[in-house]
């Protein structure tokens, strides 16, 4: 086994239209070494007959259907490479992204986790002109805390195999809020480090997982149970300055707006502090 095997871990659940065109972006790397293990999450649609396409290119599992972070944790457990990606099914990597990122590595040992710019797409991998940039440094639990995306999307993270060793995998009992709270148990112990350039493709559609409130508010109340006590002062910060957004844009958007006064009644105790809005009406 190469010491810089690199594995690619994607899960899947009903991705036909996207599965195909996300593994040819990791077979397309000019990085080799890269393991290559799909997880197909118990798709009812045509996923599977995409998959075994690749043939040998790929390590197929198949699991009943128990959610992304099992699935991404399934792949896991299976992984021989000393560097890990969670790749998610509708992305799209750029040909160096492997490269320029095991490069950061190589240039320094106390790294734990590399991540990129990443270019925000529509369905079809056309870009919208959006870049996501986030942050690098020793200790970026400040950031986490205080900024809208200091890791841009679970895909853009390659993560040493032994940092997840040590600090463990993804939290099953969240599906939307999973990879945060992941970086967020990172980042306390490891330096990060970002690529200045688009690594991968975010396609933005109606089935993105975040467009599901009911799934976000419950990761939510997750979050500020475990860390508000841990650190109320920041915790604030963080939720006036992202979450309150989030929920002052649903009701706005006139979009969501159970799931939007769901948050906002949590962020009224959590941040001891009067919030003053228009409500929204039906």
């Amino acid at each position: 086994m190469s010491a810089d095997l690199v594995t690619v871990i994607i899960p899947c659940y009903n991705a036909e239209k996207y599965i195909s065109e996300a593994i040819s972006s990791v077979l397309n790397q000019t990085y080799k070494p890269i393991e290559i293990i799909v997880v197909n999450d118990g798709s009812t649609d045509q996923s599977e007959k995409r998959i075994e396409a690749f043939g040998d290119q790929v390590y197929y599992l198949k699991q009943t259907n128990q959610g992304v972070s099992q699935a991404r944790n399934t792949g896991f457990d299976k992984a021989s490479g000393q560097y890990i990606c969670f790749m998610d099914a509708d992305d799209w990597f750029y040909p160096d992204n492997i490269e320029q990122k095991m490069n950061c590595f190589k240039n320094n040992p106390q790294i734990g986790l590399v991540h990129s710019m990443v270019d925000v797409t529509d369905d079809k991998l056309t870009s919208s002109g959006k870049y996501l940039k986030g942050q690098r440094g020793k200790n970026i639990t400040q950031a986490l805390l205080n900024m809208e995306l200091p890791i841009p999307c679970p895909s853009n993270a390659l993560i040493k195999k032994e940092v997840l060793e040590k600090v463990g995998v993804f939290n099953v009992d969240l599906s939307t809020s999973a990879d945060f709270e992941l970086w967020l148990r990172i980042c306390q112990q490891y330096e990060v480090e970002m690529v200045d350039i688009p690594g991968i493709k975010y396609r933005q559609h109606q089935n993105n997982m975040f467009s599901n409130k009911r799934l976000f508010k419950k990761d939510i109340q997750y979050i500020i149970d475990k860390y508000a006590v841990q650190s109320p002062y920041n915790w604030r910060v963080f939720l006036h300055k992202n979450n309150f957004s989030l929920v002052l844009n649903s009701i706005k958007q006139k979009k969501n707006a159970q799931a939007a006064y769901f948050l906002y009644n949590h962020l009224k105790i959590v941040l001891k502090q009067p919030i003053i809005i228009n409500k929204y009406e039906n």
